[in-house]
């Protein structure tokens, strides 16, 4: 059966019926284009627009990305915060240098804790004193250590005896020495006492945060107060309580904050005082006494005193 009506077939107009033939037409189709001079006009005017806008984004796409740094920074530190809440006992965060010869900045950042006290692998471990220098200052004592395990203790960690008196600060563990920090010492050559070590802040298993693009944290212009990290690697450690116990800056240098600690997102480039004139950076900021982390654009703490006078 023939189908009605109208029907195109290889570029071909045709009606069906008798006088089909009669009317069969060709459809010429129709190619619109551009000349080579109006393609070169557009190509001008997008060229200018791109001039024109770029140097407006530009500051805006900056901001952005800086704020999401801050951000991802932010939530770092407030969670190394509730870890030592929820662990009762001081959890940090290390701001490691991106190498030895660029340390005023951090691009990778640690979950650190402190371990538990340290008392010997045996039961009755002990120490022996062997050597004791009362009048020297400071005053120094040379021990003979049992149930004592040295790669689990380092230079710079804190020792006490019979779990009281002052805490030492062990300046080698081959031979075992350690410096009394204060006070006298109240122990004779073949004494011995049961120990105590207070270790530093080791890396624990939680992944580490990288900063996101071109951002750095700029250690030469973050510090609290007058103080100034200047270079790292810098540990900010938080207590059980939630607040700042201390900040241990490069050296092993331990100091308890006395205000607000700010921290310098800014760009890999401009590290240094240029960074801190940049307002399209951020500062994230550490209550010292609570803990509390924000951040904000360049200068929202007033308040800071650094190197340059801000």
């Amino acid at each position: 059966m023939n189908r009605i009506g109208p029907k195109k077939v290889s570029g071909t107009f045709c009606r069906n019926g008798p006088a089909g033939a009669a009317h069969k037409r060709y459809l010429t189709p129709f190619l619109a284009g551009v000349t080579l001079l109006e393609l070169l006009v557009v190509i001008v005017l997008l060229s200018i627009l791109a001039a024109v806008a770029i140097p407006t984004v530009t500051p805006a796409v900056e901001e952005r990305q800086m704020r999401e740094a801050a951000r991802g920074l932010s939530t770092f530190l407030a969670g190394a915060r509730a870890r030592a809440m929820r662990n009762g006992r001081p959890v940090g965060v290390r701001f490691e240098p991106i190498s030895a010869t660029s340390n005023q900045a951090s691009l990778e950042m640690f979950i650190v804790e402190v371990p538990p006290l340290y008392a010997g692998d045996t039961l009755g471990a002990d120490a022996e004193f062997t050597a004791v220098n009362p009048t020297a200052t400071p005053r120094t004592a040379t021990l003979t250590m049992t149930g004592f395990n040295a790669s689990l203790v380092m230079d710079g960690d804190l020792i006490r005896f019979n779990y009281q008196g002052p805490w030492w600060e062990i300046k080698d563990t081959s031979p075992f020495t350690a410096e009394l920090l204060d006070g006298n010492i109240p122990w004779s050559i073949g004494d011995k006492a049961a120990y105590q070590i207070k270790r530093q802040p080791v890396p624990s298993s939680a992944a580490p945060y990288q900063m996101p693009g071109n951002a750095v944290v700029d250690l030469s212009q973050s510090g609290y107060s007058s103080t100034v990290f200047g270079e790292g690697p810098v540990t900010i450690m938080f207590s059980p309580n939630g607040g700042v116990s201390s900040v241990i800056c490069t050296g092993l240098t331990t100091d308890v904050p006395t205000g607000t600690i700010l921290l310098l997102v800014g760009k890999t480039e401009s590290i240094g005082p240029n960074n801190l004139s940049d307002q399209t950076n951020f500062q994230v900021a550490i209550g010292h006494k609570t803990g509390q982390v924000v951040s904000d654009t360049v200068g929202f703490a007033a308040d800071f005193q650094g190197a340059t006078g801000r």
